[in-house]
């Protein structure tokens, strides 16, 4: 694309030609002032313009660094959600663990506890049941059964020979058994 000032720079150049020949002409010189001050403010605006087409310029190179630089920016922008996604989630399964192994360690120690509870309620029935105090109740009681079991075999023992002493009498009396 051809700039505009190099456009306007070879129609400068025919203005000053053009002037310097009517100068030689001698009465125009009020119109080739004019003229020349003209060419000064076209070759002032061909300077500005070519000031600004630069500026133009180095602002299109800025907007598409800056577009890049956006578009990385969106990449990782994107790259850095996925990876926030994927943490939650592990948090979310690591919580769903913890949470899993509360309730197990909960039942457990429930279990426990209660296995805890027989197991003092049987060792508490035990302790009663073999007090001193008890087992000399318990020696005493077995003691008086000893005896009174003497006693009975005693009464038995002689009921039986009673009855063998009249068994003996039976034959003689004719009477069989």
């Amino acid at each position: 694309m051809a700039k505009k000032g190099e456009d306007l720079g070879p129609k400068a150049e025919e203005l000053l030609l053009l002037v310097k020949q009517l100068q030689k002409a001698g009465d125009l010189e009020p119109r080739i002032e004019d003229l020349v001050s003209r060419i000064n403010k076209l070759q002032q605006v061909t300077k500005e313009q070519t000031n600004l087409e630069d500026i133009h310029w180095q602002k299109e190179e800025a907007l598409r660094v800056a577009q890049v630089q956006c578009q990385e920016a969106e990449s990782e922008s994107h790259r850095q959600h996925g990876l926030l996604q994927e943490v939650q989630q592990r948090i979310q399964d690591l919580t769903m663990g913890i949470q899993e192994e509360t309730l197990k360690q909960r039942k457990q120690r429930l279990e426990f506890e209660q296995q805890l509870d027989e197991l003092m309620e049987k060792h508490k029935t035990l302790q009663e049941g073999h007090t001193m105090d008890k087992l000399a109740v318990e020696i005493q009681n077995m003691s008086d059964s000893w005896e009174r079991l003497l006693r009975e075999d005693e009464l038995i023992q002689a009921k039986l020979m009673q009855l063998k002493q009249s068994c003996m009498c039976w034959p003689r009396l004719g009477l069989a058994p």
